[in-house]
């Protein structure tokens, strides 16, 4: 059964890939604007040169992105028809092997085709970009998708450069500081809505990860004749989800789940509808076919109370506020994106020549590396140094 380890591990591949694009990207622009501050004009064919060599990262990425999908789906439905050899055993003697089984290999099929055409329809030159100052409104910002980016701060700096009554390195922090304060953002073309990278990377991969497993659990379980359904159950659960985790349903139970309406587990334990159902809105369980009365629980009472009980307990701050553990999780991961965000600031500001907004960002980073062991101690949880990490960075002296 996939644990909720198991699906960050599985996505945080696609989402280091699409990082790597946007570190990219930045420090290519921030590379330019150091030299144009430096040079009395540039080279025209090298802006197109460069625009082109981003598109080419992009859609490198999607290539290999789209690999990776169509090996997730197949790992992820190869995973769910292993967990049930007991129970095709137990009603036909057998297994036939997974390559065999066609609907199945339609499952895998089916989304991986429907996940990969959603990554090179969101992630690409034309639907990613940065929010940044709007040149006609200064005092506002706007999305520019990334060769609109990169052109608007190319043109911003060659007018600096020829300004002789600014400072250029001044001139150009705000908008540095407005690249890596956006952050590379993806932005629905249908609803204009946009987020950045990493959200928009987890989202849409953990749909796909939800949509197949949801079909193929839903397939091998007719195939052997399921009459139920067991939650996966992992620590520091979301509070709509945690006093039912880890439970086993009879299948009409299980639909009363999934339609918003009150239900019933195997043992009489009565819960009230949820609005967020199994396999929506960022949910990390999954529902496992099982055949009552033959099936085994994979998780103890015991387990899952201590889990429950840890959750509950979670965190009282200062000020009297309680947290759970998962909200204290969340914050955990909150102060990690600042400190990723102003390691990334320190190599683009290197990358620009600008030594003093390096220097302020490593003071951010120091500052924000200690607030995150901080609550980690305060919190009593394990830091994540992974999660920290960015690629290519080094410290440096602090302003």
């Amino acid at each position: 059964m996939l644990s909720n380890l198991d699906i960050t591990n599985l996505m945080q591949p696609f989402v280091d890939r699409e990082l790597d694009v946007e570190e990219y990207v930045i420090e290519l622009i921030a590379k330019r604007v150091k030299e144009i501050g430096s040079m009395t004009s540039f080279d025209l064919p090298k802006i197109s040169a460069d625009i082109k060599s981003i598109e080419r990262v992009i859609s490198k990425t999607n290539d290999i992105q789209t690999a990776g999908v169509k090996k997730l789906m197949h790992e992820l439905v190869a995973g769910i028809y292993a967990v049930v050899v007991p129970l095709y055993v137990y009603r036909f003697g057998k297994q036939i092997p997974l390559e065999k089984n066609d609907p199945l290999q339609n499952i895998i099929k089916s989304h991986t085709k429907s996940t990969s055409t959603t990554f090179r329809s969101l992630f690409n030159d034309r639907t990613q970009g940065f929010i940044i100052r709007d040149l006609k409104y200064p005092g506002k910002k706007r999305f520019y998708n990334v060769s609109e980016t990169y052109r608007t701060v190319i043109d911003e700096a060659k007018r600096y450069a020829k300004d002789k009554t600014v400072d250029y390195q001044t001139a150009m922090r705000k908008t540095l500081k407005q690249l890596n304060e956006s952050g590379l953002q993806t932005m629905d073309p249908e609803s204009g809505y946009h987020q950045n990278t990493e959200a928009a990377t987890k989202k849409y991969l953990l749909d796909g990860i939800h949509q197949v497993s949801q079909e193929a659990h839903i397939e091998v379980g007719k195939q052997f004749g399921a009459d139920g359904y067991e939650l996966t159950a992992h620590p520091a659960p979301a509070p709509d989800h945690a006093p039912f985790q880890g439970h086993m349903f009879r299948k009409e139970e299980y639909e009363k789940l999934q339609s918003n309406k009150d239900f019933t587990d195997l043992d009489g334990n009565h819960f009230e509808g949820v609005q967020r159902v199994i396999c929506q809105w960022n949910c990390r369980h999954f529902a496992y076919p099982i055949i009552v009365g033959v099936s085994l629980p994979k998780y103890s009472k015991k387990e899952l109370d201590e889990w429950l009980k840890d959750n509950e307990k979670g965190v009282r701050l200062p000020n009297g506020k309680h947290m759970t553990l998962y909200e204290a999780y969340q914050e955990q991961n909150r102060l990690a994106r600042k400190v990723r965000k102003a390691k990334q600031g320190v190599m683009m500001s290197q990358e620009a020549g600008d030594m003093d907004l390096a220097r302020e960002y490593q003071t951010k980073v120091n500052r924000y590396t200690e607030e995150y062991r901080a609550w980690n101690d305060y919190a009593q949880i394990e830091p994540n140094k992974y999660k920290l990490a960015v690629p290519g960075y080094h410290k440096i002296k602090a302003a």
